[in-house]
């Protein structure tokens, strides 16, 4: 206390302090975490920012197609049906719309899923259409995987889009011996 400060002018306050850090790519949110937070916006508010949600995949409502390039799915942190958070319509990783790559969702994979929280007609918390994305499907940021290399280049046909002969690729698609990579 103060000098010449009494107790009886001492009021008491109760306040939450907010963790700044919580739902970053360092301190991801569990699915949990995010159904109180969407919980607690009102009727059909987005959050203002991103937030990450790291989870195991429960159930797959609609796997990663072409023709919405999204996938609607449920994560809890065990993989068990219990704090099960909804993750409606995201887009693949890097934040792009699906397009036919080879790595797709199944259930037990770890994802990190970023975007924004909604609270759905005010009683379900979920990604908000469109404007979240899967991060990380079992560490995996990109959907290519398995890559060769051929070490004999100097025998393989390789052309960029225009049909102009090139002698190597750069970043790009190619022809590669008549297969588009």
């Amino acid at each position: 206390t103060c000098d010449g400060y009494k107790d009886s002018n001492v009021k008491t306050f109760q306040f939450t302090v907010k963790d700044e850090n919580k739902g970053t790519i360092d301190n991801p949110f569990t699915p949990a975490e995010a159904n109180a937070y969407g919980s607690g916006l009102a009727a059909n508010e987005q959050s203002e920012k991103d937030y990450y949600i790291q989870g195991k995949v429960v159930s797959i409502r609609e796997q990663f197609g072409t023709q919405y390039g999204n996938a609607t799915f449920y994560i809890s942190a065990d993989g068990t049906e219990k704090d099960q958070f909804y993750i409606y319509r995201a887009y693949y990783l890097g934040n792009t719309k699906y397009a036919g790559q080879d790595l797709l969702l199944n259930v037990g994979d770890d994802v990190l899923v970023c975007g924004k929280i909604t609270n759905y007609k005010g009683n379900t918390p979920e990604t908000v259409q469109n404007k979240a994305y899967v991060a990380s499907i079992n560490g995996v940021t990109t959907g290519i995987h398995d890559r060769t290399v051929d070490s004999d280049m100097q025998n393989t046909l390789i052309y960029n889009l225009s049909g102009q002969r090139l002698t190597a690729p750069q970043k790009g698609i190619y022809v590669v011996n008549g297969k588009k990579v």
